[in-house]
């Protein structure tokens, strides 16, 4: 701070001497005469110290302590007179004087009460900006922050404010126990208690919050303390950090991981009941070709039926769980909403829900995996069937929208709240309530949508909710031959290839005696349990194809792979492999790097047929290009 003090003083000698002293002691010094040259010069600029005789011609040295206490200016006033009594010293020192000398003096007296003035500025500056250090500090945390005295608010800064929705003026002077939630009100009096009696070092503890305006509760980590520098007795300070994201991250990601493991559960099971579900498909196919009496017929191919039910269950299980690519083809969008309409309609049989449809006829087909496509329907309705309660109506339309599919799903619900309606499509988010739903259910309509090229939105007017979905139209509205597997009677009646040798590989005996009694027929075939007895058979002698399964134990497919690749890499092109999921990372790799041909489980024989015929023609071209 600069030493800048002014002299008032109408003894001009003494003045001048005065202002010499000062200025050789390192002051700055301006020197007036009277009340009203020092009330001018005090305007000009800001003055440290001011030392003033208390009677002057035109007035006292009181005005000048006035004018500083009126503008609450840090200037300090040191008065001097040679009338000096204790009434006269007290009376200026309730005046605002800062310290008194009695004419004549010392002059060191003089310089140093004018030291001690500028010390005691220059701390209470000091002092003041610590002060707003701290105030801004405080202030402007993300962080609420409180101070109580015992459990009244005495101060909050403005994140706890927005954080109890509270204005701060109405927050000053309530109960803290007011915003707790009753719950974890007992332990947070206990914790004040326990920090105020024993003074001991801080607790961080998890309390729930109730916000003032909305009735949200919301979990915050809070930081108590105290304070026994706060004034007598010390205050409580708390430091509260809202956790409720990072709690429902954790949430997310624990939900998350629990998903991943349900889908290593579900390709597992997936896998268990392709191997099951081969032989049912592939006896089933083969009976009905046979002549057998009608009505028979009529049961297996209800049997058939529902075996390529549990076969189209299964897939969507692992489309659900990521584990399975979707397979795109035509799809007709106005029967895959009539298959979503009726399965979930079933779910809800006895509602009073009326379902209405304004299908178009003339609907192109749309490009797309229809297991995929008839989830997102089916969620969708299922959602509208859950929102009405038992009774309302759900309409179902379908029109062309430039070269767009459109289709529409609406009710006549109570509606999303709007604040809801942008988070609708948000990953584990739900509308339902706690524990009624994952959330994940139109994160995945979304994404899967997205994934065929086409656009999802949700639109609430009040009186309903309306789902509009855009798909783009296929450019081919006929499926190619290209797109039809072939019958097994029609592989019967083609050409036959002469007698060679196949080698099976599979762990489950129903799928290998399945395969030995279609193959036998026209093939030498050999069974091998896993991968070491397979290569048991093929020291013994040549194959001209090896069907194997990739999951099984000892040796499994990839092994006998590798083994192959060492022994005979000539096999590498000889392999047709049957699985009954592709979702594990080892699988997947093995199956994009090798390149080999596979099928999936449960296969139907005119395609396992139609495989082994053309692996079997390749080779023999290899083989003849070879000897040429």
């Amino acid at each position: 701070m600069e030493k800048r003090i002014l002299l008032v003083e109408d003894d001009k000698s003494m003045l001048k001497s005065l202002g010499l002293l000062f200025e050789h002691a390192g002051f700055t010094v301006t020197g007036v005469n009277s009340v009203q040259e020092a009330l001018s010069e005090m305007q000009k600029r800001q003055y440290a110290v001011v030392v003033t005789d208390l009677l002057l011609p035109d007035g006292e040295g009181y005005e000048l302590m006035a004018y500083c206490r009126e503008r609450d200016l840090d200037t300090k006033v040191i008065a001097m007179t040679g009338f000096a009594s204790l009434d006269s010293v007290v009376n200026a020192l309730r005046k605002g004087a800062y310290d008194y000398v009695v004419k004549p003096f010392d002059f060191d007296i003089l310089r140093h009460a004018v030291e001690k003035a500028i010390e005691t500025i220059r701390l209470k500056h000091d002092v003041r900006q610590s002060r707003e250090r701290y105030a801004e500090l405080v202030e402007y945390l993300d962080d609420g922050f409180f101070v109580l005295d015992g459990k009244t608010v005495v101060y909050a800064n403005e994140a706890m404010s927005t954080y109890l929705g509270v204005p701060k003026e109405q927050l000053i002077g309530t109960d803290i126990l007011n915003y707790i939630d009753e719950q974890d009100r007992k332990i947070f009096e206990e914790r004040l208690r326990t920090i105020e009696d024993s003074a001991s070092k801080a607790v961080l503890e998890e309390y729930k919050f109730i916000n003032g305006s909305t009735g949200e509760k919301r979990v915050a980590e809070v930081k108590l303390s105290f304070s026994p520098s706060q004034g007598s007795g010390g205050k409580n300070i708390g430091l509260v950090r809202d956790i409720s994201e990072r709690k429902k991250l954790w949430q997310q990601l624990v939900r998350a991981e629990k998903l991943a493991l349900m889908g290593e559960m579900v390709a597992g099971i997936a896998h268990e009941l392709n191997n099951k579900l081969t032989p049912i498909l592939a006896y089933i196919d083969m009976l009905t070709k046979e002549e057998l009496p009608e009505e028979i017929k009529r049961k297996l191919s209800i049997v058939f039926s529902a075996a390529l039910g549990a076969k189209g269950i299964v897939e969507s299980l692992l489309i659900f769980s990521r584990q399975e690519k979707p397979k795109v083809g035509p799809c007709d969008i106005n029967q895959l909403l009539e298959t979503s309409k009726d399965l979930v309609a079933a779910s809800f049989r006895g509602s009073d829900v009326v379902i209405l449809q304004d299908l178009d006829p003339n609907l192109p087909l749309v490009k797309g995996d229809p297991l995929q496509l008839e989830q997102v329907f089916s969620n969708i309705i299922k959602n509208a069937f859950e929102a009405l309660g038992g009774s309302g109506q759900i309409r179902i339309s379908t029109t062309m929208f430039d070269d767009q599919v459109a289709i529409t799903i609406e009710d006549t619900g109570p509606g999303i709240p709007p604040h809801m309606v942008s988070r609708i499509f948000d990953p584990f988010f739900s509308t339902k309530g706690s524990g009624k739903g994952t959330g994940l259910g139109l994160s995945i309509c979304y994404g899967i949508i997205k994934e065929h090229g086409g656009d999802i939105a949700v639109c609430c007017n009040g009186t309903g909710t309306r789902f509009s979905i855009l798909l783009p139209a296929s450019q081919t509205e006929e499926v190619t031959e290209e797109d039809v597997s072939p019958s097994v009677d029609t592989i019967k009646s083609q050409e036959r290839p002469t007698r060679r040798r196949i080698l099976i590989v599979e762990d489950e005996a129903e799928i290998a005696n399945l395969l030995a009694e279609v193959l036998g027929k026209d093939y030498y075939v050999r069974w091998a349990k896993n991968g070491d007895e397979a290569l048991n058979f093929i020291k013994d002698g040549d194959f001209d194809l090896i069907i194997s399964d990739i999951r099984m134990p000892g040796l499994d497919g990839i092994a006998l792979y590798h083994r192959l690749r060492e022994l005979d890499p000539s096999y590498l092109k000889k392999i047709i492999y049957s699985t009954g999921v592709t979702c594990d990372d080892r699988t997947r790799k093995f199956l994009m790097e090798s390149k080999i041909d596979y099928i999936k489980k449960p296969f139907r024989l005119s395609d396992i047929l139609e495989l082994i015929k053309k692996k079997l023609d390749n080779e023999k071209v290899n083989r003849e290009a070879i000897d040429a």
